[in-house]
């Protein structure tokens, strides 16, 4: 019995990995797509780049008085 029990178990994760697997499979093209479309990630980069650009001023001109 308890050997059935953990046969059950080790099947029904395998079918829900495997079913979040596809799942995510299909819903990942459509987010990376959604992604580029927008240039989200050029945005971020540009807005790191700014405040690390003004920090790096700021402390040039506090340092330079």
């Amino acid at each position: 019995m308890e050997e059935d029990k953990l046969m059950f178990g080790i099947i029904k994760m395998v079918l829900t990995i495997g079913i979040l697997w596809t799942v995510i499979a299909f819903t990942w093209v459509p987010f990376t797509t959604t992604v580029e479309k927008t240039r989200l990630v050029n945005k971020t980069k540009q807005s790191v780049n700014n405040i690390y650009t003004h920090i790096t001023e700021g402390v040039k001109k506090h340092y330079e008085k």
